[in-house]
């Protein structure tokens, strides 16, 4: 890597950190502004929310916002997260069972989508709580 890459890799660290906590300032306002009644929705993936998902998210919460997270995680990032922006928010997520176990193990309310394949495409058609994972170790 040059130094013209590095520095814009910097750049983009450094706007995607503003970038979220602009998102979160945006949450807390629409919900001082409006209705207690707000669920505040924090969204964990790689992959950005679809149309679809919002449906299912405002049949699930009725009125909410999101704060999305578009970033690879590790279990210390993921505890991070969880401190910066608190427990109790609700949690959807696209993530690996070991850092599901992670927020679980944290306490927060962790849900993730039901898909159904169409046409080569994951669409989302419903949503679960994660209530309990137990994992057991095989080998």
């Amino acid at each position: 890597m040059n130094s013209k890459e590095i520095h814009c890799n910097e750049l983009k660290n450094v706007f995607k950190t503003i970038f979220f906590y602009i998102l979160i300032i945006f949450c807390v306002f629409y919900k001082r502004k409006g209705d207690d009644n707000v669920k505040e929705v924090i969204w964990i993936s790689r992959h950005r929310l679809l149309v679809e998902n919002h449906l299912i998210l405002r049949n699930a919460f009725g009125e909410y916002c999101v704060v999305e997270v578009n970033e690879r995680m590790d279990a210390n990032r993921l505890k991070e997260i969880v401190e910066e922006l608190g427990r109790d928010r609700v949690y959807v997520v696209v993530l690996p069972t070991h850092l599901i176990k992670v927020l679980l193990d944290l306490g927060v309310e962790v849900y993730r989508f039901i898909t159904k394949d169409v046409e080569g495409r994951n669409l989302p058609v419903g949503l679960e709580r994660i209530v309990d994972l137990e994992i057991e170790r095989v080998v």
